[in-house]
């Protein structure tokens, strides 16, 4: 019971701290709603321009002459914007430089290999930097070497002058990926809760160094109350706060800014929850191991930017190269974040439990070290 009222108190006495609160709760919704109203273009492009493809001829024979046939036409110009090259340096240059998001190459033996009929092959070099745009340009491959393979099987069935047929038997269908995708408002959301509640390891700094700071440690020992009783109800109020805090940021952009929390918001505060216990533990790590709590305090305000910075809650780190997207990793705030993401737009359930796992794992290292640090300092 003990434990229970230092706990009620604390969450009374945090609650009451205006400005903490406010920095807790109005900083991160006002964050959310202008970076979620001026980037929202980032989230949801209105259009898809051609990209532009390096082409490299190097047999300009008879095939080649059908495969640029084929790069003309309407549909394909569409699609891709050819860039001829007189060499794959030049190409690849290009490539690099993020002027171009592939490379087509037809060897020299092109044509030759198709009469003698052997099998023949288009080079194709991709950007690593853009999987759409070198997907679309390896989807025309495909058709243009499916039509050719079509081709020779008519000849070889004896007709003399095989042809593409068209039809016009295509429907257009409109895509949206509203529901399926966040938009920036969605994202924000998400990333701001989260930096929220890691700035919880200021409540996990302060639970353990109010006692000394203010010199009420010595009377504590002579109270009838032992003095972890003490720092559990501290710690418990710090983890209920974070966790009202995040539930408030949740109902307040549901109902006001019409953020999609998904369909299984349980699971959602239950990563909250998750995330609010290794928060309030880095404090304390980050407090026994530090002397000064002003120092500590700095220190994991500093902490908590950058992971939010490396974990892309201020821009999205795929955005920002496959650099960025490993360095997150490291991240608690990335592991909430692509937790939370799986979960509302149902990604891969094997990879929620490994994000899951991960915050745990720095979960439990970061009380562990607590509480050994805690003894030695006590002893």
């Amino acid at each position: 019971m003990k434990v229970l009222n230092i706990a009620y108190y604390t969450i009374l006495r945090n609650f009451r701290d205006y400005k903490t609160l406010t920095m807790m709760l109005l900083l991160p919704i006002m964050l959310i709603l202008i970076l979620g109203s001026a980037l929202g273009g980032i989230f949801t492009p209105n259009s898809v321009s051609a990209t532009t493809v390096c082409y490299l001829n190097q047999d300009k024979k008879f095939m080649s002459q059908d495969f640029e046939e084929f790069l003309g036409t309407d549909e394909i110009k569409e699609l891709i914007e050819i860039k001829r090259v007189d060499s794959k340096e030049e190409a690849i240059q290009l490539i690099m430089n993020k002027e171009a998001a592939s490379l087509i190459v037809l060897p020299s033996s092109f044509s030759e290999e198709i009469q003698n009929g052997r099998k023949a092959s288009i080079e194709v070099y991709n950007s690593k930097y853009s999987s759409f745009r070198t997907s679309i340009v390896q989807s025309i491959i495909n058709g243009f070497v499916k039509g050719t393979n079509a081709q020779l099987v008519v000849r070889q069935m004896g007709s003399s002058s095989p042809e593409y047929l068209r039809f016009d038997n295509l429907q257009e269908i409109s895509v949206t990926a509203e529901g399926n995708t966040p938009r920036a408002i969605d994202y924000y959301a998400v990333t701001m809760l989260i930096m929220t509640i890691m700035y919880g390891t200021a409540y996990g700094n302060f639970a353990l160094k109010e006692e000394k700071q203010l010199n009420t440690s010595i009377r504590l020992a002579s109270a009838p109350i032992r003095y972890t009783e003490v720092i559990l109800g501290k710690l418990l109020g710090s983890i209920v706060t974070v966790l009202l805090q995040a539930i408030l940021i949740i109902i307040f952009t549901k109902i006001f800014f019409n953020v999609n929390w998904g369909g299984n918001i349980p699971f959602v505060i239950f990563v909250c929850f998750s995330l609010t216990l290794l928060s309030v533990g880095l404090g304390m790590m980050v407090s026994n191991l530090g002397k000064n709590p002003q120092a500590t305090g700095a220190l994991l305000n500093f902490g908590v930017n950058i992971m939010t910075f490396i974990a892309g809650g201020y821009f999205p780190a795929s955005q920002m190269g496959p650099l960025m997207e490993k360095i997150g990793f490291i991240s608690p705030n990335y592991l909430a974040q692509q937790a939370i993401f799986n979960t509302i737009y149902e990604g891969s359930s094997v990879q929620t439990m490994n994000f899951m796992l991960g915050i745990w794992i720095i979960l439990i290292i970061s009380f562990i070290i607590a509480g050994f640090t805690e003894r030695r300092s006590a002893n």
